[in-house]
């Protein structure tokens, strides 16, 4: 507009040609609000489309951070950080695409794949993937997380709520009922836009990611339908009433970990029936690893009909009549257990 002006004045000095400016003038001006207007309108449009497309993927505290903080994201290639990782499994969900037509499949996934990731946003959690009937998330990126353990063993339990609670509808419905395995650890993992000039993802990579993965493939060997790691625990262990699984080195790694599995939070209705569950759980499993192996049997023999700590009593009994009838391994034995299958 200033040039225009200016060409108005010149042509005054050198031609004496007089313009009516006020009907150009306010045609300049209209023109150039109704041009913010729609740069304003256009940008808005922008945003709540990728507001609504991120949505999808992260919950929306995440979200919130992206919005606010995003020039500095978009320059974030990948960086070392430590979170915690997530891994949700169906089990034997072939079994059930194999029974069932195609449209109760994708039927009942898609209620359970609803429900559960309802859960991840609740808790603040990062949606990385879905994969079939597996599912990954993750806490500490792309923003940091004070709770970022807790929320995850939060998100887990929480998990294993609402598919008790989706199974009691799925019957209902006469459709068929699921269960799930799910394992959490926390370590540095690489975090960052990972993939080609045509596709990006923002997801994680490292060891400790797939650490995350062998533990939610342990809890259906070991019988329990969360396990984290001993990182995780430490984070939260004065949140949640936990048992000590095991010190087992997972298949591909030579070094043993030791693995909790969370049964309820601190201060829920049945906080005080779980502890005694526990007692009677360590307490047996003091024998086993001390190699008193016949006691230890005894003990666990009397857990089975136990709630919580059956299923797990029920696997250590196995390894108490492996241990008797393999003296010369047990005679060596460190008290660790070498997985050979995920």
């Amino acid at each position: 507009m200033i040039v225009i002006v200016g060409l108005f004045l010149l042509s005054f000095r050198y031609f004496s040609i007089i313009f009516e400016l006020t009907a150009t003038i306010l045609s300049i001006v209209l023109s150039y609000l109704g041009g913010l207007i729609f740069l304003s309108l256009t940008e808005e449009s922008e945003k709540r489309k990728i507001y609504n497309t991120m949505s999808k993927y992260l919950a929306p505290t995440v979200m919130k951070e992206v919005l606010e903080n995003y020039e500095d994201l978009i320059g974030e290639v990948g960086k070392k950080k430590e979170i915690t990782v997530l891994f949700s499994d169906i089990r034997g969900f072939t079994s059930v695409s194999e029974k069932y037509q195609p449209e109760i499949v994708v039927k009942v996934l898609n209620r359970y794949l609803e429900a559960m990731i309802e859960v991840i946003f609740e808790n603040e959690g990062t949606l990385d993937k879905i994969i079939g009937d597996a599912i990954m998330a993750f806490w500490g990126a792309p923003s940091s997380q004070e709770k970022r353990d807790y929320l995850a063993v939060k998100t887990a339990l929480g998990m294993v709520t609402k598919l008790s609670d989706l199974n009691l509808k799925l019957t209902e419905d006469g459709l068929p009922q699921l269960k799930n395995g799910i394992g959490i650890n926390t370590g540095d993992m690489i975090v960052g836009n990972i993939g080609s000039s045509k596709r990006l993802d923002y997801t994680l990579i490292g060891d400790n990611v797939n650490l995350g993965s062998r533990l939610e493939g342990l809890t259906k060997y070991y019988k329990v339908g969360v396990l984290a790691s001993e990182t995780t625990y430490n984070y939260c262990k004065d949140d949640f009433i936990w048992i000590f699984a095991d010190n087992v080195a997972v298949k591909g790694k030579n070094d043993s970990v030791k693995i909790y599995s969370p049964l309820c939070e601190i201060g829920s209705n049945d906080a005080k029936e779980v502890s005694k569950e526990i007692e009677l759980f360590a307490e047996a499993q003091s024998f086993y690893f001390d190699k008193k192996i016949e006691t230890a049997k005894d003990k666990f023999e009397r857990l089975l009909t136990f709630n919580k700590v059956g299923g797990l009593s029920s696997l250590y009994i196995e390894r108490c009549d492996y241990l008797l009838s393999n003296q010369s391994i047990l005679k060596e034995w460190d008290g660790s257990w070498k997985m050979t299958e995920k």
